[in-house]
C-alpha cells in the first residue's frame, strides 16, 4: 500500500505547481488613490513653494501636472511623471495654483508614459466631471544639464483611465489688510497686492528734486534707450 500512496501524493504535487503562483506572494496590486500618501496633505499652501513627500504603497506611476523644481537641474518645470516602487519616497518643491482649491494628482501603473491633460481654459475639477475633453502630454527624458525627472510634451494619446488622488489647499493672507484692500489676493510667491504696490511705487509721480531725472519718486521715463539717464536709473 505505502508505494501507491506515494504514487499518488507525487501525481498531486504535479497538479498543483503550476498553482502555486496563484497563492503565492506574487498578489495583483489594486491601484487607487490610497496607492499614494502625500505628506501634510491637510495643510497644503495654494501659490506658494513648499517641499511635499510622496510615499507609494503600490508600485505606480505619478502625474504630478504642477510647477515643480528638478532636484538636478535645480530649474522649475510644468509638471513630471514619477515612476514610484511599493515603499519608495520622493521630496519634492512644488508650486499649487494660488486660486484652485483643490489640487489633483494621477497614478498609473509603473512606466506609463502617456497621459491626459485638462484644457488650457479648463480646471482639473471640471475635467474630473467630464474626461472626455482635453488632450494629451507625454513623459520624455529630461534634457536639462543634471535634470532628473521626466518633461512633459504634447502627446497623440492619452494612455486610458487614470486614479486621480484629490487634495484640498488653503491660500494664505496678510492680516493687515481688508477685502477692500485686497486681502484675497494678497499673499503668496506671485500675488496681486505686491504687483500693485510695485507698480504704484515705479509711477509714482511726487515731485522729488534728489530722487533722479525723473524729478519724482517714481521711474516716470522708462524709455529703452542708449544715453536715456531715467532708463539707465530705472535699471541701476
Amino acid at each position: 500500500m505505502r508505494l501507491p500512496i506515494q504514487a499518488v501524493g507525487l501525481m498531486v504535487l504535479m497538479i498543483l505547481a503550476p498553482l502555486s503562483g496563484c497563492f503565492g506572494e506574487n498578489e495583483v496590486e489594486t491601484l487607487d488613490a490610497g496607492s499614494l500618501s502625500v505628506s501634510n496633505s491637510d495643510a497644503l499652501q495654494a501659490g506658494m513653494w513648499q517641499t511635499i513627500t510622496l510615499q507609494a504603497t503600490n508600485g505606480i506611476a505619478v502625474f504630478v501636472p504642477y510647477f515643480i523644481q528638478d532636484p538636478g537641474s535645480m530649474r522649475a518645470q510644468n509638471g513630471t511623471v514619477l515612476d514610484m516602487k511599493s515603499g519608495d519616497k520622493v521630496s519634492m518643491n512644488i508650486l499649487f495654483p494660488p486660486r484652485n482649491e483643490e489640487i489633483v494628482f494621477f497614478l498609473g501603473d509603473i512606466g506609463r508614459v502617456d497621459w491626459p491633460i485638462r484644457e488650457p481654459d479648463q480646471s482639473w475639477m471640471a475635467w474630473l466631471s467630464n474626461p472626455s475633453t482635453g488632450s494629451a502630454v507625454q513623459a520624455v527624458d529630461n534634457q536639462d544639464t543634471g535634470g532628473m525627472w521626466p518633461w512633459l510634451v504634447p502627446g497623440n494619446a492619452t494612455g486610458g483611465e487614470v486614479v486621480p488622488l484629490v487634495m484640498e489647499t488653503s491660500r494664505p493672507f496678510r492680516s493687515d489688510l481688508t477685502e477692500e484692500n485686497g486681502v484675497g489676493a494678497s499673499d503668496g510667491w506671485v500675488n496681486g497686492r505686491d504687483v500693485y504696490d510695485w507698480v504704484d511705487f515705479i509711477t509714482d509721480d511726487t515731485p522729488c528734486a534728489t530722487c533722479g531725472p525723473d524729478g519724482a519718486v517714481g521711474y516716470l521715463d522708462r524709455w529703452v534707450g542708449n544715453a536715456n539717464p531715467s532708463y539707465e536709473h530705472a535699471v541701476t
